[in-house]
């Protein structure tokens, strides 16, 4: 399954970075930047054009992310789980927010946590 995750970056680098390297999945992701730092435009017209980009490209679902995010090791595999197995009126699923839960949020990226919930 292919998978796009698109987020604007307007000068939130070491961010956009880490948001990136925490996108992992079993399934393909392919990212899209929207590169609000060359060409700003209205960020909901950023977040359609990645969308139409990663449709355009056979994406099977298309996760719009924030540039500051950090992806839980098995978030987006749960996002899609949820998706495909939810029912047809089912448009969008969102995972849940546990930074608070941790001292220190680059545990999601380098620690041997595990998370409850998406």
């Amino acid at each position: 399954m292919r998978i796009g995750l698109t987020t604007p970056i307007l000068n939130n680098f070491d961010q956009a970075i880490d948001m990136i390297y925490s996108a992992k999945s079993k399934h393909d992701v392919k990212i899209y930047i929207q590169p609000q730092y060359r060409v700003q435009i209205p960020v909901a017209a950023a977040f359609n054009r990645g969308i139409r980009q990663a449709l355009n490209d056979g994406c099977d679902a298309v996760i719009v992310s924030n540039d500051d995010i950090l992806y839980g090791p098995d978030t987006i595999d749960r996002m899609v789980d949820a998706i495909f197995s939810a029912d047809e009126d089912t448009v969008m699923v969102f995972p849940t927010n546990v930074v608070t839960m941790l001292d220190d949020p680059s545990e999601i990226l380098f620690g041997d946590i595990e998370a409850n919930g998406a």
